[in-house]
């Protein structure tokens, strides 16, 4: 019996990984590889233990049961033989950043993953859209919304934060940061989004609005934030992607004690059963995001 642990060890990860080809790619495992582990196991159980489609692999009512005791197989022998089972994960890992996040707080965490996990390959894409997941092949997302759960991802962490908004010292000086008319005679720099010529208006937690009549309008928001750091207007971001900047006195924020809007930072996986690289990456994201 002892002879098929390997093949319901290969049978998990590939359920898994929701595909041979990803399953292939996390195991360093040729595919013709695990499609044995599969056909031995259905020959075994004289049954059809996965469906394939376009987008991957699903298990059937009996693969589903199968996965199940082979995911506590494989757990139980990971806990008995430490020294056979990896500390650090390996496979690939895609990863779905937006732009304003992968130009300042991902580094760190990038640098983690590198250091603490070697085996751990990473494919970063940055983009600010949600695409499907099972067409385009993304592991994880990285999002921001001011919903705390993001439609169609596991929530593997749900992270606070805050939008605030900001601008350069050559525009606004300490003392006039809570100055509501000297801020709304600046220029404000904000997203595509609107007719062009419109004023940008901007409620506060407290109700008032905040209305700007000279607006600049640019799509990407690492730009914007680029851009109100040389002096050209005030931008809303994410207070995370600007605290060095602002600790170094480089930025200046705007209504410190009132322009502060709860958001929620998702890191979010569409596999509903997650590989482990791909919990160990997002553990390290959430971490560095602490």
């Amino acid at each position: 019996m002892h002879g098929y642990l390997r093949h319901l060890a290969n049978f998990a990860r590939i359920v898994e990984a929701g595909s041979l080809t990803l399953a292939s790619e996390r195991l360093g495992t040729g595919a013709s590889t695990l499609s044995d582990s599969v056909r031995i196991l259905e020959e075994r159980t004289g049954t059809k233990l996965l469906i394939r489609g376009r987008s991957g692999v699903a298990p059937t009512v009996t693969g589903e049961a199968l996965y199940e005791q082979a995911r506590i197989i494989v757990q139980a022998l990971e806990a008995s033989f430490p020294n056979e089972r990896s500390d650090h994960p390996k496979g690939l890992v895609r990863l779905s950043i937006p732009t304003e996040l992968a130009s300042a707080w991902f580094a760190n965490a990038y640098a983690s993953v590198l250091r603490d996990a070697p085996e751990v390959s990473l494919v970063i894409h940055v983009e600010d859209i949600l695409l499907d997941a099972k067409r385009f092949e993304r592991d994880i997302y990285v999002r921001v919304s001011g919903q705390s759960k993001q439609a169609d991802l596991l929530a593997l962490h749900c992270l606070e934060t805050r939008s605030i908004m900001v601008a350069s010292p050559s525009l606004l000086s300490f003392e006039d940061q809570g100055n509501v008319e000297q801020l709304t005679s600046l220029p404000i720099i904000v997203g595509t989004g609107g007719k062009i010529g419109d004023p940008a208006t901007f409620r506060l937690p407290d109700g008032e609005e905040l209305k700007f009549e000279r607006v600049l309008r640019v799509s990407a928001i690492a730009d914007r934030i680029a851009l109100a750091k040389q002096g050209v207007g005030s931008t809303t971001c994410i207070k995370k992607t600007v605290a060095n900047e602002i600790d170094g006195g480089e930025m200046i924020a705007a209504l410190p004690e009132r322009f502060s809007i709860p958001l929620y930072a998702t890191i979010g996986t569409p596999h509903s059963k997650p590989s482990p690289a791909v919990r160990y990456v997002a553990d390290r994201l959430a971490e560095a995001w602490a």
